[in-house]
């Protein structure tokens, strides 16, 4: 862990209890608070020092703020794709309605 010595097994345990107490808090918004105390509880228990342990919870915190603002972007830059897909296809639709009233209109004076 970030330069510590811990074996594959404690890494493991680490992670798995983080995820089941964060799981276990759902009612807290994202697991704030919840993720980085229990990261530290942990750490420390496998001899981490408090500081490391520190870093390395909120690592994983910016991991997933990364993750999804990376994810916010790209569901924005695919709504702004598809409205812009859908004023053309409104535009182009409001345009044969028209014609189609022009022609009715031009058969009924004939």
């Amino acid at each position: 862990m970030l330069g510590h010595p811990v074996s594959i097994g404690g890494a493991i345990a680490v992670e798995a209890l983080t995820q089941a107490a964060r799981h276990a808090a759902f009612f807290v918004p994202s697991g704030l608070g919840v993720q980085e105390a229990v990261v530290v509880l942990l750490a420390r228990m496998f001899g981490v020092d408090e500081q490391t342990a520190l870093s390395l919870a909120l690592v994983k915190r910016m991991r997933e703020v990364l993750f999804g603002c990376i994810a916010l972007a790209a569901w924005q830059g695919a709504e702004i794709v598809r409205n812009r897909r859908g004023s053309w296809g409104a535009q182009s639709a409001l345009q044969a309605l028209e014609q189609r009233a022009e022609t009715a209109s031009q058969r009924r004076s004939r």
